[in-house]
């Protein structure tokens, strides 16, 4: 897929239709500005893809470790990606 643009007005929300470039959703925010007199905007870029997981464990093969890791902390409660906390201020 393409990339996408967005313009944004930052005074009411209101949001452009996204566009196929970055000029197209600028020329929304003129216009927008100059029928409500808003003068803060952001633009912003997406792009949108689709994605499934294989099943690893069809074919035997072990998940990544990565995968594995995950899954390790999931099981012991704690969050993916987080170490443990520290108590106290030490």
């Amino acid at each position: 897929m393409p990339l996408r643009c967005v313009g944004r007005c930052l005074t009411c929300g209101e949001l452009s239709d996204d566009a196929a470039s970055a000029n197209a959703a600028q020329m929304w925010c003129l216009k927008h500005a100059e029928r409500t007199h808003h003068g803060s905007y952001e633009l912003s870029a997406f792009k949108s893809f689709s994605a499934t997981m294989a099943d690893s464990t069809a074919s035997g093969s072990r998940p990544p470790a990565s995968v594995r890791r995950i899954r390790r902390r999931a099981r012991s409660g704690r969050r993916a990606g987080l170490g443990r906390a520290v108590v106290g201020g030490r």
